[in-house]
């Protein structure tokens, strides 16, 4: 257990400017919740790694919570560690939630978690990450990579209506895979600058595979359409209930929906309009003066990321003697 709080460690070096959050330690309820006691949850539990960055939809920010730990080859997490994963991102959630209820702010200006207009939530992006060993000889690359080339099979969701992509309790963690002597040997970077570069690139990576799933609709099973109209309040509060938890505003004209390929099937299962046909409806579009767009997310450059280096800018290495013992 104490080796794997190390590594937890080492890893939160290479991903978070700092280790407290004292950026975010705004309180409310008289100072009985914050986000640094978020972090350090009251059943001895512990957020690994949060940090804020750019969201998946929008131009707003969105917290990044994940988890770390080491493993023996072969071997991933369990579902209960997926599952407080999951816990861990609903806490972040209500604690922003609590915050906007008393303050009308969240934990950072540039945060947006509930849609106003539509009710909707922003999409949390979480994530595993496991240590492992495939060449006792490279310290210097990480093989930062998802579990499989398959993001279906990397990613998880999790979910109370499967076809509602911005309710509350639908969330995502990716799981990924780094060279464990690639981090032990980081851990002793002495150049700042290389380290933020890395981290920047690393978190570009993380969001760029969230997109790259949501984009492929054989792997999410989600149609993304961006939807401009004149008065979008007055077409959200007439269909409210067809659009419930399917859609997000990114400004006052314009709706983002994510229809779900089995939208209509389980929409006649349940008995209530589908959004599907909705707005395959002329007379909608018409009286909503609705033009109807493909949503194009906002995707980071392609990159590579580069080589940690020390003051000198040559590769970084450990002691032999610590590479021969975890070698072995």
């Amino acid at each position: 257990k104490k080796y794997n709080i190390v590594f937890e460690d080492m890893v939160d070096k290479l991903l978070t400017e700092e280790n407290n959050l004292d950026a975010y330690d705004k309180k409310i309820d008289k100072g009985e919740i914050s986000i640094k006691k978020l972090k350090n949850n009251d059943d001895g539990k512990i957020i690994d790694h949060l940090f804020e960055y750019e969201g998946l939809i929008d131009t707003s920010n969105i917290f990044y919570i994940g988890d770390s730990k080491y493993y023996k080859p072969g071997n991933l997490a369990d579902k209960l560690s997926v599952y407080k994963q999951f816990t861990y991102a609903k806490n972040i959630i209500q604690f922003n939630i609590d915050l906007f209820n008393v303050k009308s702010n969240y934990a950072s200006d540039k945060m947006k978690y509930r849609d106003k207009i539509t009710e909707g939530y922003n999409i949390t992006p979480n994530f595993l990450l496991y240590g492992v060993i495939d060449d006792h000889e490279d310290f210097i690359n990480d093989h930062l990579a998802t579990i499989s080339s398959s993001l279906k099979e990397s990613i998880k969701h999790s979910y109370h209506w499967k076809i509602r992509l911005f309710d509350r309790d639908s969330l995502f963690i990716c799981q990924y895979k780094i060279n464990y002597l690639f981090v032990l040997n980081a851990y002793t970077e002495k150049s700042a600058s290389s380290l933020d570069e890395y981290r920047i690139e690393t978190k570009d990576k993380f969001r760029k595979n969230f997109i790259d799933y949501f984009e492929n609709i054989g792997v999410s099973n989600f149609t993304f359409y961006k939807l401009e109209m004149p008065d979008l309040k007055l077409f959200v509060n007439d269909n409210f209930k067809i659009l419930n938890g399917k859609c997000f505003s990114l400004n006052d004209k314009t709706l983002l929906v994510a229809i779900h390929n089995e939208e209509k099937v389980e929409a006649k299962k349940n008995g209530i309009e589908s959004l599907t046909e909705l707005l395959e409806n002329a007379n909608v579009i018409n009286n909503y003066k609705i033009t109807k767009a493909p949503f194009l997310f906002n995707k980071p450059k392609d990159y590579k990321l580069p080589y940690l280096v020390n003051e000198n800018d040559s590769p970084l290495n450990i002691a032999a003697d610590i590479k021969a013992e975890y070698g072995k």
